[in-house]
């Protein structure tokens, strides 16, 4: 157990303040911590745009890239998470949201910047869509068979596939409350999205077939849990908040 935790303490090591993690396109790519921008000036549409800032967690380092990005993807206000490299922005004022890849430091400095445009939420009755929780894909938005999910701060979760175009729409899943906190996960393994519920005591699992309005719930029976101190838990809590 002491050299878990001393692996963790390396991995926690420099994390900043925000948690916004990019994964890139290739699994064999690292993901990166989005910092900001390093303003550079307006761009030919009359757009002010900037350098990309970010730090990698693998070499310890903050690096600035020569990519271009519009300065207002870079506030943090409607970035509501990433997956794959792509960035998930909402837009308040229409409760629109989309999929960019501007932000993604592996991406072609040459290549025109992708945007995937979804349709507005539909929110359920006694529900929200304006405060998200996460969001989590199967693969890139880009493959026909990818499929979204957004966790909403409450009940509400929402699924739609990006690739459909203009016939793209939200499935609306209204999930117990023991996961009106929980964030949403893939798995790969099970070809789901799951979400553990308050408490931890057992998760949830929901996909756009079968398991739409009836989730699957595994109950979790943890056995000879190690004997901890408080902040050996907070350690261990820190490492899967990053992750």
């Amino acid at each position: 157990m002491s050299m878990l935790l001393r692996h963790l303490r390396k991995e926690v090591l420099g994390r900043n303040q925000s948690r916004r993690f990019s994964s890139s396109l290739s699994q064999n790519h690292q993901p990166y911590l989005i910092l900001g921008g390093d303003y550079s000036g307006v761009n030919f549409k009359g757009d002010n745009v900037g350098n990309l800032e970010y730090y990698d967690p693998c070499k310890g380092d903050v690096k600035i890239s020569e990519k271009i990005v519009p300065m207002e993807l870079l506030e943090l206000m409607g970035r509501i998470g990433s997956s794959h490299g792509w960035v998930a922005s909402l837009n308040t004022r229409d409760a629109t949201m989309s999929l960019v890849d501007d932000l993604n430091p592996t991406t072609s400095l040459d290549s025109d910047p992708k945007r995937i445009s979804l349709p507005p939420f539909a929110t359920l009755p006694y529900c929200q869509t304006q405060l998200v929780t996460n969001v989590a894909m199967s693969a890139s938005p880009e493959q026909e068979d990818c499929v979204l999910a957004v966790k909403f701060l409450g009940p509400q979760l929402s699924l739609c596939r990006p690739c459909s175009g203009s016939n793209s729409k939200w499935v609306n899943i209204r999930t117990p409350s023991s996961f009106f906190n929980s964030q949403v996960m893939y798995s790969r393994r099970n070809q789901m999205f799951c979400m553990p519920a308050s408490g931890g005591h057992y998760t949830g699992s929901w996909d756009l077939h079968t398991h739409r309005h009836n989730p699957i719930l595994n109950q979790l029976r943890l056995q000879d849990l190690p004997k901890l101190v408080h902040s050996e838990w907070e350690l261990l809590n820190c490492r899967l908040e990053v992750v």
